[in-house]
Order: C-alpha cells, then sequence, then structure tokens
C-alpha cells in the first residue's frame, strides 16, 4: 500500500510532456522507468550548447582512440637482380659505395635493408618490408637511383643497365639469420656455383613455375 502511494507521489510530481521532474534549481532529474527501485534518481547539471558539443567531442575522440586499429607485420624479403645480359661489371674496388648507396635507396622509401651484397653480375638483397609497400615500385627505384650513380661517378665506360625482372623471396624469422650468412657470404658460394644454376635453385625450393627462356638474358657460361 505504501509502495502504491508514493508511486502515486512520485507520479504527480513527473512533467509528462519531458519526462522529468520539474525543478527551479538548475538541475535535470532523469527518470528511469527501467529501474526496481523508482525514487532513486540520477542528477545532471543543466549544459550550454557549446559545452554539450565540447563533450561530445571529446566522447568521440576517446572513442576513436580506443577504437584505432593497429597494423603489425613481420616480411622479410629477399630481393635478387642481375646486370643486364649478365655482364660483370659491378667491380669490387666500387661495390661498397653501390651497397651503401642502395642501402640509402632502400631507408629513404621507409624500409629497412637487412644485408646488401652480390657479384661482379647480380645482386642480393634482404630487407624488411613494410605492408605499405609495392616491390615492384622498390626495386623500379633501386634499379633506377643506383644507375644514375654507377653513370655520375664514372665506374664504368660502357652503358650500365640492370635487367628486367626480379626474384623476390620471403623468409620467416627463424631462417634470417641462414640468409644474411648466405648473402655475405656471396664470394665464397659462387666459387662453386654459377649465378643460374643459384637462382633457378630458389625457384625450385620456393616452388615457383618458370620457364627457363624468360628467365635471364643469359650469356654463354664458361
Amino acid at each position: 500500500m505504501e509502495s502504491q502511494i508514493l508511486h502515486k507521489e512520485l507520479n504527480s510530481k513527473r512533467d509528462d510532456s519531458c519526462g522529468v521532474e520539474p525543478n527551479p534549481t538548475g538541475v535535470v532529474v532523469n527518470w528511469d522507468p527501467f529501474v526496481k527501485n523508482r525514487a532513486r534518481y540520477e542528477a545532471t547539471p543543466l549544459l550550454s550548447n557549446n559545452a554539450k558539443s565540447k563533450q561530445r567531442k571529446i566522447k568521440n575522440k576517446k572513442c576513436c582512440l580506443r577504437s584505432m586499429p593497429t597494423t603489425y607485420s613481420q616480411i622479410y624479403i629477399h630481393l635478387v637482380f642481375a646486370v643486364k645480359y649478365r655482364q660483370s661489371l659491378i667491380n669490387e674496388s666500387w661495390e661498397t659505395e653501390l651497397y651503401k648507396y642502395i642501402n640509402g635507396v632502400i631507408q629513404n622509401k621507409g624500409q629497412l635493408p637487412i644485408a646488401i651484397n652480390g657479384m661482379p653480375d647480380h645482386i642480393h638483397i634482404l630487407f624488411i618490408m613494410k605492408p605499405t609497400c609495392c616491390i615492384s615500385d622498390l626495386v623500379r627505384e633501386i634499379k633506377k637511383s643506383s644507375t644514375e650513380f654507377i653513370t655520375v661517378k664514372g665506374y664504368v665506360r660502357t652503358k650500365f643497365q640492370w635487367q628486367h625482372g626480379f626474384g623476390a623471396f620471403s623468409y620467416s624469422q627463424s631462417s634470417l639469420d641462414n640468409v644474411k650468412r648466405y648473402i655475405e657470404n656471396q664470394k665464397a658460394h659462387h666459387a662453386m656455383k654459377s649465378f643460374r644454376k643459384e637462382y633457378i635453385e630458389f625457384l625450385t625450393m620456393f616452388e615457383i613455375d618458370y620457364n627457363k627462356e624468360y628467365l635471364f638474358d643469359w650469356i654463354a657460361e664458361k
């Protein structure tokens, strides 16, 4: 009986037009019809339009910060490409300068080089690739910039060009040290194995279908 009387008294004080209890104190009393204890009120101060707008902006900003997606990746790429016609044009006297220059090109493109080495007729590059990177665009820039570098430095008397195409092979982190050592020891590896044989072994190991006629413009091997 007492609860019915209390319910009546509360309803008599309620402004049905807006669902709140009228009062002269500048405080809005939010009425929640689903609360079991209907005598419970939640009071919040009246806010100006500017204050409400600021509150919404702060709330939206916090929501964005909480829900902002983050991309995590770990992509290791081993690049291989050759001098045009596999000519032995990269000389040991300036190859280190070339590798340093290519290292800078890769960094300027936002990627992280790990190891660069090669032979007079080809080059190996191991780097960490960001998900936004386009490998074809990166290789194009490496070839273009390094060709200009070699030409300006006057390292070769003939016209220097890289071969069209390239090989790109991905590795797991567990294989990283082995790949890095392989690249660093290129001279020792190629004392026993030709570049052509090496490259075909890569394609076979990664189960990549290929046509021997479209690999590179090979010169006659001894």
